[in-house]
C-alpha cells in the first residue's frame, strides 16, 4: 500500500527535473521568440545614414565615371595639341627650308650679275636689273633701291604695277626714295630757273649780278670761275659736239672776262651745246660735285636727315650764305639734330632765321627771293618732311 503525496509535491518534482523551468516559462519563451523572429522578418525603415551610405555609393559610382570621361577627354586633347604643334612645326620647318633655298638662289644671282651692276655703261646696268627681274621680281625693286640708278626708274614703274602686292608696294617705295633727289633739285630749279626742269642750254645776264653770265640747267656762273670749268669739262670729253669751237674760249672764261656776257657767237655755241647729250651729262655731273654733293654732307655733318631739310640745306648751297645762318641757328638752340636737337625743330628755326636774313638785306635782289624761306614754311606747315608727292612749289605741281 502506498502512502499519499503531499499537494505541490508534483509540480515541484517536474520543475527540479527541468531544471526549474516551466511549462508556462516555455510557453512564454516561445512567444518572445517568434514576435523577435517576426521583427526580424520585418524591413526595418531606413535611417539617415543607412540613405547617406546608400547616395555615397551612387555618388561615387557617378564621380568615378565622370572623372574617367574627363580624363579620357584631356588625354585627347592632348593628343590632338601635340599633333596640330608637330603639324605646325613641320610647316614652320618647310618654310625656313624654302626660304632658305629662295635665299641662296638670290645670293647665286646676286653673285652671278654683280659685275654687270657696278658698270659704268647705264644700259648694262639696266640690262642685268631685268634679267633678275624675269628670275625675282621682288629681288629686283630691292637691288634697283639699293644700287639707287636712275636707269632703274622705267623697270620700277613696271614693277610697281605687279599683281603681286608686296613687289608691288616694294618697287613704289624704291621708285619714290629714288625720285627723292629729283624732287629736291626740282625745288631748287623752280627757285633758280622758274621751272622744275633743268634747261641746258638757257644763257641769262642780270643786270647787277656779280655772277654776270649765267648758263645751264647748273646755273655756272661767268663771275664765280665755275663756268670755265664747266666748258673744260665738256670740251675734254671725246665726241663733244662743240668741244672744239669753245676751246678757244678756255682763256678768257679762265680770266672771268665780263665781255662775254654779251658775246653773240659765245653765247650761241653755249645755247646750241645744251642740246649735246654729253654737255648735258657733264652739267648734271657738275651741278651735283659742286652743289648737291657738298649740300649732303653738310647735312650729313648736322644729323640732318630728312628730304625736306636736305632740300633747305641744298637750296642756301645754291643760293649762299649757308653758314652764317647755320651757326647762328646752332647758337640759337644750342646744338644741332646731331648732337640732340630735335632737327624739326632745327630746320623751322633755321627756315625762320634765314627769312628774317633775306627779307632784312640791304641787297634788293635777295630782299625778293624770301619767297624760298616762305614755300619751305609751307611745306613744314603741311608736315611733308619726306616731300611725297605730289606737292606744290609756287604754280608747279611736283610728282
Amino acid at each position: 500500500m502506498s502512502t499519499p503525496t503531499p499537494a505541490g509535491t508534483d509540480e515541484a518534482i517536474r520543475t527540479a527535473t527541468t531544471g526549474g523551468v516551466t511549462a508556462a516559462s516555455l510557453e512564454a519563451r516561445l512567444e518572445t521568440f517568434e514576435r523577435d523572429l517576426k521583427e526580424l522578418k520585418t524591413p526595418k525603415p531606413k535611417d539617415r545614414w543607412d540613405k547617406l551610405g546608400a547616395v555615397s555609393s551612387l555618388i561615387s559610382g557617378g564621380l568615378i565615371a565622370l572623372v574617367g570621361i574627363g580624363a579620357t577627354a584631356l588625354y585627347n586633347r592632348a593628343t590632338l595639341e601635340q599633333q596640330r604643334q608637330n603639324q605646325e612645326a613641320s610647316l614652320r620647318l618647310q618654310a625656313a627650308q624654302t626660304d632658305a633655298a629662295n635665299a641662296l638662289q638670290r645670293v647665286q644671282v646676286i653673285e652671278k650679275f654683280f659685275g654687270h651692276f657696278v658698270d659704268k655703261d647705264s644700259r648694262v646696268r639696266s640690262a642685268a636689273l631685268e634679267v633678275v627681274a624675269a628670275i625675282d621680281p621682288k629681288l629686283a625693286a630691292s637691288l634697283g633701291g639699293y644700287f639707287r640708278d636712275a636707269q632703274a626708274a622705267p623697270l620700277l614703274q613696271q614693277l610697281s604695277r605687279s599683281p603681286n602686292k608686296e613687289t608691288a608696294a616694294l618697287a613704289t617705295s624704291v621708285l619714290v626714295s629714288l625720285q627723292e633727289p629729283d624732287r629736291i633739285k626740282a625745288i631748287v630749279n623752280i627757285f633758280e630757273i622758274g621751272q622744275p626742269n633743268r634747261e641746258y642750254g638757257q644763257v641769262t645776264v642780270i643786270p647787277g649780278d656779280t655772277g654776270h653770265l649765267t648758263y645751264g640747267a647748273a646755273a655756272t656762273t661767268l663771275g664765280s670761275g665755275n663756268l670755265h670749268w664747266l666748258i673744260k669739262a665738256y670740251t675734254d670729253q671725246p665726241g663733244a659736239i662743240y668741244g672744239e669751237a669753245l676751246k678757244e674760249y678756255l682763256p678768257r672764261l679762265e680770266q672771268r672776262d665780263v665781255t662775254l656776257d654779251q658775246d653773240p657767237t659765245f653765247r650761241t655755241l653755249l645755247t646750241k651745246a645744251g642740246d649735246d647729250p654729253i654737255m648735258q651729262a657733264q652739267q648734271d655731273r657738275f651741278f651735283d660735285r659742286v652743289y648737291f654733293a657738298p649740300a649732303q654732307e653738310r647735312a650729313r655733318a648736322l644729323g640732318i636727315t630728312t628730304p625736306l631739310g636736305l632740300a633747305v640745306v641744298y637750296d642756301s648751297t645754291v643760293h649762299g650764305g649757308f653758314r652764317a645762318i647755320q651757326e647762328k641757328t646752332t647758337q640759337e638752340l644750342r646744338g644741332t639734330p646731331l648732337t640732340g636737337v630735335d632737327e624739326r625743330k632745327w630746320i623751322a628755326t633755321y627756315v625762320k632765321n634765314r627769312r628774317e636774313f633775306l627779307a632784312n638785306n640791304p641787297n634788293e635782289r635777295l630782299r625778293r627771293s624770301v619767297y624760298r624761306m616762305d614755300t619751305f614754311q609751307q611745306i613744314i606747315n603741311d608736315g611733308n618732311w619726306e616731300l611725297k608727292p605730289p606737292f606744290s612749289v609756287r604754280g608747279f605741281t611736283i610728282g
